[in-house]
């Protein structure tokens, strides 16, 4: 992965979770507490993961997948899509 593409996922998962928390801060959910739960995982042929394990605020938990470069682009892409999974929804967390 080039210098650029680090600077770029870094800046685009740094976006993304100022919505996350703030949409989590809406639902009167610790970020901080919740955001623990979640991790990553890249795969050599590219394929890359995002979890949230199973808590208290997520009893089902989330697994998302698709084509990545790295961990960092998997975390921003899997919280990308947790979050309009649940502005799409129309539902909250809890």
């Amino acid at each position: 992965m080039t210098n650029i593409d680090t600077i770029f996922a870094r800046a685009l998962l740094k976006e993304v979770l100022v919505d996350v928390k703030k949409h989590l801060k809406d639902q009167g959910i610790s970020s901080a507490r919740f955001m623990k739960n979640a991790w990553g995982y890249k795969y050599s042929d590219g394929t890359v993961e995002f979890h949230i394990n199973k808590n208290e605020d997520l009893p089902l938990g989330y697994f998302w997948h698709g084509r990545g470069r790295s961990i960092t682009e998997a975390k921003a892409s899997g919280w990308s899509a947790w979050l309009d999974k649940e502005i799409i929804a129309g539902t909250c967390i809890r």
